[in-house]
């Protein structure tokens, strides 16, 4: 049951909260209503590329102070992007909630993206690029959504590509904060064995001062798609195949079924249908 506490502050921010007694650890974290299809046709990859820069420096913290803050208690911070959201999160001991609380605010909020840092964060994500494509399991996925998708940014690789990732510079990242980032489109949320109370007390030091950024984020909707099939031949030993195609809305009750039938047909289960015939019984694949 989702028995979690919400409050609204003026400026549209908006603070989840859920006791869980029994737990020590505290996981909170910045989910952004951004993705990478808010990304304009020159700004491909920039919604990831911001992710990695706001942890480079805010105007009170140098790159190193943003890493040593949470690990200096035992504590974890990260983020990632997808094609709809931008996440920032914490998890350490719910004793040092407040820490995570004030940095997170901080590194969403007043990054400065350093013009020194660009140029190597550049070539973390041109290195990150060549991982995912060296990896047939995961290429696929991008090469699925460019099929389906085309030309719509919901087909545009999360990463870009090198030429319009070696093209940003410190200003982009500032235009791409001011032109997305609205504070009634994101939301606090955590997870401790702190009272609703406690929480909202330091969201009311942290985020209540906030300045309200409102604004309205045409979103391209997405029209349809033809069906169509597509094979890539590289010099690798096994099979990558995938096939799928539209289904219910994330929100629709009728989407639990397909949960179910994912279970049956294709795991984790051992006893799949896929796992029982194509591994036990005949032998074809390892996973």
């Amino acid at each position: 049951m989702l028995d979690y506490e919400i409050h609204e502050y003026p400026n549209g921010i908006r603070l989840l909260h859920k006791q869980v007694l029994h737990t020590k650890i505290a996981h909170c974290g910045f989910l952004l209503d951004i993705g990478s299809r808010d990304e304009k046709d020159h700004q491909q990859g920039l919604a990831h590329f911001w992710e990695h820069m706001a942890f480079k420096g805010t105007h009170k913290r140098k790159s190193f102070h943003i890493l040593n803050r949470l690990e200096s208690v035992g504590g974890e911070l990260n983020a990632y992007t997808t094609k709809e959201k931008i996440c920032f999160y914490a998890t350490l001991l719910s004793t040092h909630f407040e820490r995570a609380f004030e940095l997170l605010t901080d590194l969403t909020f007043n990054s400065v993206f350093p013009e020194r840092e660009v140029e190597k964060e550049r070539g973390v994500i041109l290195e990150e690029m060549s991982m995912y494509q060296d990896a047939p399991e995961d290429a696929i996925i991008d090469d699925f959504d460019a099929v389906i998708f085309g030309r719509h940014p919901l087909g545009v690789n999360i990463l870009g590509t090198r030429e319009s990732v070696s093209g940003f510079q410190s200003a982009d990242f500032h235009a791409f904060y001011d032109e997305n980032v609205r504070t009634d489109r994101l939301i606090f949320s955590s997870v401790s064995n702190l009272p609703f109370k406690e929480v909202k007390r330091l969201a009311d030091k942290l985020l209540a001062p906030l300045p309200a950024r409102l604004g309205e984020r045409p979103r391209l909707p997405f029209a349809g798609y033809a069906r169509q099939s597509q094979v890539e031949k590289r010099p690798i030993s096994q099979a990558h195949c995938l096939l799928g195609g539209p289904a219910y809305p994330l929100t629709d009750a009728r989407r639990v079924p397909f949960f179910m039938l994912n279970n049956i047909l294709g795991g984790p289960g051992m006893n799949s249908r896929l796992n029982l015939a194509v591994r036990e019984k005949y032998g074809l694949v390892y996973t």
